[in-house]
C-alpha cells in the first residue's frame, strides 16, 4: 500500500501537486510512516531496501514538482510572499534591481544572503559578488539551531529556527530542489529530518559564499549526531575552524571520536564530562595533532602521555579539573625544554594540597625568580625561567590560580 502510495506521487503533475497542503507537511508525514514500516524490518531485508529507494525517488519528484512551481510563480520560496517577510527582497529579485545587489550599495552579508535562497537563479548571481569577501559561519547545535553569517563583528547576521520557523521551513524546501546539495548529499537514516536538512544547508553556504570558515557548536546533542556531523564535513573536506563540544553526561565516545578525527581543527573545545572508567587509548601520533588551541574542560582522563606527545605541539592549551595522580608536570617542562614545540601559553587546573610549583620544577632546567610580569599581572612570588634548548625560545612557569606557561612576559 505504501509503496504504490509513493509510486502515484511520483506520477502527479503539477496541477496535482498545487492542489495539495504544503510539500513540508506532506512529505513529512510520508517520512514519518516509512520509517515506522522501515523500523520493523532489518535493513538489509529486500522490502526495507525498496521502501528507501521509492522514499528516495518521491522526494525527488516532490522536489521537482516544487520547483516547477516556483519557476511558474514569482520564483520566492513561500515565506517571501507574505507581508511579514521580505518584501524589499521581492522587488530587488527582478532583473534591473537584482544587478544592484551586486554593487557597493548593497550591505556585503543580509542581502546576498536573503538573495540566494529566493531562486536558482538569484543564487548563482549573487555568488559573482561574494567572491569579494571573505566569510565566516558558524552552526549552533544547542537548544534551538541558530546559525550566524558575516564578515566581520559589524557585519553578519544571526537567525534561529525558533524565532525565524517559516524561513528556515521555505529555505529548506527551496534547498532539496537544488542540485548543488541534492547531488552531493546522501540522508543519513538514523538522523531527523531537520538533522539531514542542516546538511543541505551547509553545503549550500559552502557554494555561496565559496568555502567560508565554518565553526561549530553543539550542546546536549546526541552524540550519533555530533559525531556523524564531523564525518560528513570531513567527507565534504570541509574545514572545521572552530570546534566546541558541550555536553552534562558522560560522552566517552563524542570525546575519543573527536581526539581521532579532528586533529587537523585549528580550535577545538571539549566542554564534555566523560565517565570515571574513560581512557583515551590511541596512542598513534599518526594523523598529527595539529590542533592550535585546545581546551579541555574535564582533563581527568589526560594523562602525561597525552601532554608530552599529542599536546605538546599547541599553540595553546589549557587543561581544567586535571587529576594530578595522572602527570608528572616536570616531565612535560622537559619536553618543552627539549623540543622545538610551538607551544606559547598552557594553563593546567590541578587540585592536590600536597602539589607545589616548587615540587613541579624538581629537576627541570630552569632560572629560579622573584619578580615578573606576565599576563598584564606582576608576579612578587617564584616564578620559574625556562630555555628550548633547540630554538632558544624562553618561557616563564609560574602558578597564580592555575599553573602556567607562557612565552609573553616581561622580567
Amino acid at each position: 500500500m505504501m509503496l504504490n502510495a509513493m509510486r502515484t506521487i511520483q506520477g502527479w503533475e503539477i496541477e496535482t501537486f498545487t492542489s495539495k497542503e504544503e510539500p513540508d507537511v506532506f512529505m513529512k508525514r510520508l517520512d514519518e510512516e516509512v520509517f515506522k514500516m522501515l523500523s520493523e524490518f532489518d535493513p538489509k531485508d529486500p522490502m526495507a531496501v525498496r521502501l528507501r529507494e521509492e522514499l528516495h525517488k518521491t522526494e525527488g519528484r516532490v522536489s521537482n514538482l516544487l520547483n516547477d512551481s516556483q519557476e511558474a510563480g514569482s520564483g520566492f520560496p513561500a515565506i517571501f510572499n507574505t507581508p511579514e517577510g521580505f518584501e524589499r527582497v521581492r522587488s530587488e529579485h527582478e532583473e534591473t534591481r537584482l544587478d544592484l545587489a551586486v554593487t557597493s550599495h548593497t550591505p556585503i552579508v543580509e542581502e546576498p544572503f536573503n538573495l540566494s535562497i529566493c531562486s536558482t537563479k538569484a543564487k548563482n548571481t549573487i555568488k559573482a559578488y561574494t567572491k569579494r569577501f571573505k566569510y565566516s559561519i558558524t552552526f549552533y547545535f544547542q537548544e534551538n539551531f541558530t546559525f550566524s553569517l558575516g564578515t566581520g563583528p559589524d557585519q553578519n547576521i544571526k537567525l534561529d529556527v525558533k524565532t525565524h520557523k517559516d524561513l528556515f521551513k521555505s529555505l529548506f524546501s527551496f534547498l532539496r530542489v537544488s542540485t548543488v546539495t541534492n547531488s552531493t548529499v546522501t540522508t543519513s537514516i538514523s538522523w531527523t529530518r531537520f538533522e539531514n536538512d542542516v546538511k543541505l544547508f551547509l553545503v549550500f553556504l559552502m557554494d555561496v559564499f565559496h568555502n567560508p570558515a565554518v565553526s561549530l557548536k553543539f550542546k546536549d546533542r546526541r552524540d550519533v549526531f555530533v559525531t556523524g556531523f564531523i564525518e560528513f564535513m570531513n567527507s565534504q573536506n570541509l574545514k572545521i575552524q572552530k570546534l566546541e563540544v558541550e555536553s552534562k553526561s558522560g560522552e566517552d565516545q563524542v570525546v575519543e571520536f573527536v581526539m581521532d578525527h579532528a586533529r587537523h581543527n585549528p580550535e577545538v573545545h571539549l566542554g564534555c564530562l566523560t565517565t570515571s572508567r574513560f581512557e583515551y587509548p590511541n596512542r598513534s601520533l599518526t594523523p598529527k595533532l595539529n590542533i592550535e588551541i585546545l581546551r579541555i574542560d574535564h582533563s581527568k582522563w589526560v594523562t602525561t602521555w597525552h601532554m608530552t606527545n599529542l599536546f605538546i605541539n599547541c599553540k595553546r592549551l589549557v587543561l581544567l579539573d586535571c587529576t594530578s595522580s595522572n602527570l608528572q608536570l616536570n616531565l612535560f617542562f622537559k619536553k618543552w625544554i627539549a623540543t622545538p614545540s610551538q607551544l606559547k601559553y598552557a594553563e593546567l587546573q590541578c587540585y592536590s594540597p600536597s602539589l607545589s610549583l616548587a615540587g613541579i620544577m624538581t629537576g627541570v632546567p630552569a632560572i629560579r625568580l622573584q619578580r615578573a610580569v606576565a599576563d598584564d599581572r606582576v608576579l612578587n612570588h617564584a616564578s620559574y625561567l625556562i630555555t628550548q634548548q633547540k630554538t632558544g625560545v624562553k618561557a616563564l612557569v609560574y602558578w597564580h590560580r592555575f599553573i602556567t606557561l607562557t612565552t609573553d612576559f616581561e622580567l
